[in-house]
């Protein structure tokens, strides 16, 4: 398996293959998705979160979103609220990740205070890899903690070398991060306000 693989329709399914492989065995595994590059491991496996957390020098009280491979699963790790349901048949598939009170118990790195970040990518790799593993994926960027987002697998791979097992290219990505909004509670909480406007999330909850 090469280090890097170029995303084309004769490379694809070898690459969703080898992704899952690296996934499996608790590797990490560079890939984009529909906004920027993403740090992916299995979000089950604590090991594999440590390596990530370790990758990424990213504090152990900032939790990893994870990214599920359908509507119906947001909701098995999260609790469903009035906003949430509104905003996933709104916008998820999508650039847009949501806090929830979790359904699961406490895990390091992924459940912190009782709550979990979720997100339903649109982007078709990711999903095609979700579709051939049974465990969710963290969802974070493929940057050093605290650091500017990397546009290219040739920025990212200078930053973490060998550190990670597999690397997705996909071009360059520079697209606004998923928002993410905490729809816990009838009073929304925003995270991060990137593609999907604070605007439109507040008008399509009150809607």
């Amino acid at each position: 398996m090469n280090k890097i693989a170029v995303i084309s329709d004769e490379s694809y399914e070898k690459i969703v293959i080898n992704a899952v492989e690296v996934l499996k065995r608790g590797d990490l595994l560079v890939s984009p998705t529909e906004t920027r590059y993403g740090l992916l491991v299995n979000a089950d496996n604590s090991k594999a979160l440590e390596k990530l957390y370790q990758a990424k020098n990213r504090p152990g009280f900032m939790p990893t979103a994870i990214f599920v491979g359908s509507q119906e699963e947001i909701f098995k790790y999260g609790k469903k609220t009035r906003a949430a349901e509104k905003l996933a048949n709104a916008y998820l598939p999508g650039p847009l990740t949501l806090i929830l009170d979790t359904n699961i118990s406490e895990k390091k790195y992924v459940v912190y205070k009782g709550k979990i970040g979720v997100r339903f990518s649109s982007f078709k790799l990711i999903s095609d890899i979700l579709k051939q593993i049974d465990f969710p994926l963290s969802a974070t960027s493929a940057n050093i903690s605290g650091a500017n987002e990397c546009d290219s697998i040739e920025k990212i791979e200078n930053e973490f070398g060998d550190l990670v097992s597999f690397y997705i290219d996909g071009g360059s990505l520079t697209k606004e991060a998923s928002t993410v909004v905490d729809v816990s509670s009838k009073e929304l909480c925003f995270h991060r306000v990137g593609a999907i406007s604070a605007e439109e999330i507040i008008l399509k909850v009150e809607s």
